[in-house]
């Protein structure tokens, strides 16, 4: 059983996985978080691969059904580690060495970080693998652009260059007199000044993306909401939605828009890492004097790939000059350490790492009765509870993505039809 947490960004690359698990004779259900609890009664899968890398809270939240003669996989979506996320990826002591079975880290600094952060874990149980992700870009370098134009009702044709622009700011509606509250809580810690960064950030970058847009009249500016945002959220956008080459887009997978841009521009988004797999060139956008920013408190790992904008004065007059890839020579030799394998080499390293793990016993699946009562755990096993008699909603206010992902999954799954494990066309060369 593959579990999607946002479709916007897992959904094409389980597509991919799930096919060629079948293909290797696996039965396979694709299920997503809100519906785990159905899904598993009805599959009763030896195998779940889900996305829980947080607190044992989380963990018994979601996956308390499993038994120990079955397994699971934590297939984390977002690795990019800084001060504010990295306790994400660290899970609970008895979450390492008791519930999950096996682990999988993009690349050997993934994997090396994983096992700082998690030294209960056994470390033949953690596997770099390399990001199913990003391994995709691979498959989308071999289709047409009209192919992936086909896919949207944006007037592409009517204008010179696309620029897409990446709404990265869901910490900027964070309660932040709450998180200053909370000094000496490592796993926020700097969650204050971050979030505080990135409020400030948001309403610099706004008015940037207004005032560049009217500088290039004949681009088409489309500009991608977060998965995370919840309904009304746009309505901060709708000035700069109201400009005649400006579009708004939320719905399906962004990799097909980062492949049809000139230019991707975001802050602090993992949308960059994604333009540099596509080889379209990044810029990200900064507030350099800013307090915590000059403390080093907010600088992120996906800021190393690609050229960074300060907004702290002046702006530049036009985006011609950043229409071709920055030169980073560290950018290539970070990302080997980060992403390992490529394309199809991927998929299949995750593929046998999962059936490694079905193959070995399973963990006993039992936290200890200390642990089960936790007031964070009571809570969450409380609410799963809930959700198994069907007396909980199961979606909060959260918009559901209506994007129709076959056209798309149908024309990439005939990209991964003729790809070998030597292939890596379309992607850089490191």
């Amino acid at each position: 059983m593959l579990v999607e947490e946002h479709p916007e960004r897992e959904r094409i690359a389980l597509e991919i996985l799930g096919s060629l698990l079948t293909s290797r004779g696996h039965e396979v259900l694709l299920s997503h978080t809100f519906a785990i609890e159905s899904d598993y009664r009805r599959f009763l899968p030896d195998l779940v691969v889900d996305n829980v890398s947080d607190s044992l809270g989380h963990y018994m939240g979601k996956l308390s059904m499993l038994t120990k003669r079955q397994r699971n996989i934590n297939l984390v979506w977002e690795q990019m580690f800084n001060p504010l996320s990295l306790f994400r990826f660290r899970l609970d002591d008895e979450v390492a060495s008791r519930l999950v079975d096996g682990r999988i880290a993009w690349g050997d600094a993934g994997r090396r970080i994983l096992q700082m952060e998690n030294p209960k874990i056994d470390h033949t149980r953690l596997r770099a693998c390399g990001s199913i992700k990003h391994a995709v870009h691979d498959f989308y370098a071999g289709l047409e652009p009209q192919a992936l134009m086909n896919l949207y009702p944006f007037p592409f044709h009517q204008f010179e260059r696309r620029v897409l622009l990446i709404d990265s700011f869901p910490a900027a509606h964070w309660d932040l007199d709450a998180l200053r509250e909370m000094r000496g809580d490592l796993p926020l810690c700097y969650g204050f000044e971050a979030c505080q960064y990135i409020s400030d950030l948001k309403n610099k970058v706004l008015s940037f993306y207004e005032y560049i847009a009217a500088k290039h009249p004949k681009w088409l500016f489309i500009l991608r909401l977060h998965p995370t945002k919840v309904v009304g959220y746009e309505r901060e956008f709708a000035s700069f939605a109201a400009m005649p080459n400006v579009v708004v887009n939320w719905e399906g997978s962004i990799d097909p828009l980062i492949r049809l841009a000139d230019l991707v521009i975001a802050a602090r988004s993992g949308a960059l890492v994604d333009a540099y797999f596509a080889n379209v060139p990044g810029l990200n956008l900064a507030l350099d004097r800013h307090a915590t920013r000059a403390a080093g408190i907010t600088l992120t790992a996906e800021e190393r790939f690609a050229q960074t904008l300060p907004l702290d004065d002046g702006w530049v007059q036009s985006l011609e000059p950043f229409l071709e890839p920055a030169s980073l020579p560290e950018r290539d030799a970070w990302a080997n350490d980060w992403f390992s394998s490529r394309g199809i080499r991927t998929f299949h390293s995750v593929i046998a790492f999962l059936e490694e793990i079905a193959e070995r016993p399973a963990l006993p699946k039992q936290p200890s009765i200390r642990s089960l009562l936790d007031a964070r755990v009571v809570n969450r096993l409380t609410r799963h509870r809930l959700r198994l008699l069907g007396l909980k909603r199961r979606r909060g206010s959260v918009r559901i993505d209506s994007f129709d992902y076959s056209a798309l999954r149908d024309l990439l799954l005939e990209e991964v039809k003729d790809c070998k494990d030597s292939d890596t066309h379309g992607l850089p060369a490191h």
